[in-house]
C-alpha cells in the first residue's frame, strides 16, 4: 500500500496538495484437494478449495463429483476485498475403468453326474456367490463371480451351467 501525493497550481498561482492511497491487496493462495485422488469409474468424491472467499469451479461441479474418466477441476479464488484479486489452483481426480470379469464353465453344458469346471478371469481375486471350481450340480445352476483388479476395483460377471436329465432306458 502506497500513498502517492500531488500539488497543483492555478493560473494564478495558488496552489493545493491533495493526495490518494492506492491500496494493494494480496492474491489469495487457493489450494484445490479431492478427498479421494483416486477412485474406480462409478465413484464419487469430494472436491473443494480453500484460501478465498468465493470459488468457480471447472468444469462446472458441486463438492460431489463422480468423473468418468479422470479429469482435472480447476477452481479459481477471489478474496473478499477486490474481484480482481483472484487466483487458480488445480486437482486431479484419477479413474480407473472397473475390470472386465469374465465367468466360464468348461464344459457349458454337462449331463446330470458329469463335472464342469468353473473359472474366472479378469480380477485379482474373486469372490463366489456358491462354491466353484470342479462342480456337478444336480440342476441348472448359475454362478456369480464378484472379481477385484490391481486398483481395488469390482464387477462381476455370471455363467450358467446347463444340466442336462440322463435318458430314461427301459430294458424289456
Amino acid at each position: 500500500t502506497t500513498p502517492y501525493f500531488v500539488t497543483g497550481t492555478d493560473g494564478n498561482g495558488c496552489k493545493n496538495t491533495g493526495s490518494v492511497v492506492l491500496t494493494v491487496n494480496p492474491v489469495p493462495t487457493v489450494i484445490a484437494t479431492a478427498s479421494t485422488a483416486t477412485l474406480c469409474k462409478g465413484s464419487s468424491t469430494n472436491i473443494s478449495a480453500s484460501g478465498a472467499v468465493t470459488y468457480a469451479w471447472t468444469p462446472a461441479s458441486g463438492p460431489v463429483v463422480t468423473p468418468g474418466v479422470t479429469t482435472t477441476y480447476y477452481v479459481t479464488g477471489t478474496d473478499g476485498t477486490s474481484s480482481a484479486c483472484k487466483s487458480t489452483a488445480s486437482t486431479t481426480v484419477v479413474v480407473y475403468q472397473l475390470p472386465t470379469i469374465v465367468a466360464s464353465a468348461l464344459p457349458t453344458a454337462i449331463c446330470s453326474g458329469s463335472l464342469s469346471t468353473i473359472a474366472a478371469a479378469g480380477g485379482k481375486t474373486y469372490l463366489w456367490s456358491i462354491p466353484a471350481g470342479v462342480v456337478s450340480p444336480a440342476s441348472n445352476t448359475t454362478y456369480n463371480v464378484t472379481g477385484t483388479d490391481n486398483n481395488g476395483c469390482v464387477n462381476t460377471s455370471t455363467v450358467t451351467l446347463v444340466v442336462h436329465n440322463l435318458p430314461v432306458v427301459t430294458a424289456v
